[in-house]
């Protein structure tokens, strides 16, 4: 009597479990097909950003480069 009630309290929870790993993986999925829409909608809008204003995406460009640099070379000199 026992064995059994403890047989049908495992396969609830496995049930459980495989409802939960399937839920997880549709929400997985959309999240992975929403943040390809999004990132695919930002990429397009820069590229076209960049064709019609190609001086300030390189002025854009060279200040973060620079923004870079001063920030290695200013964690090297801390070192």
């Amino acid at each position: 009597m026992v064995s059994k009630v403890v047989a049908e309290c495992i396969g609830r929870f496995r049930k459980g479990r495989q409802a939960a790993g399937d839920q997880a993986g549709r929400l997985g999925n959309q999240a992975l097909d929403l943040g390809t829409k999004y990132g695919s909608n930002a990429l397009q809008r820069v590229a076209s950003e960049a064709e019609h204003r190609p001086l300030i995406t390189v002025a854009v460009a060279l200040g973060i480069g620079i923004l870079i640099g001063a920030a290695i070379l200013g964690s090297a000199s801390r070192r």
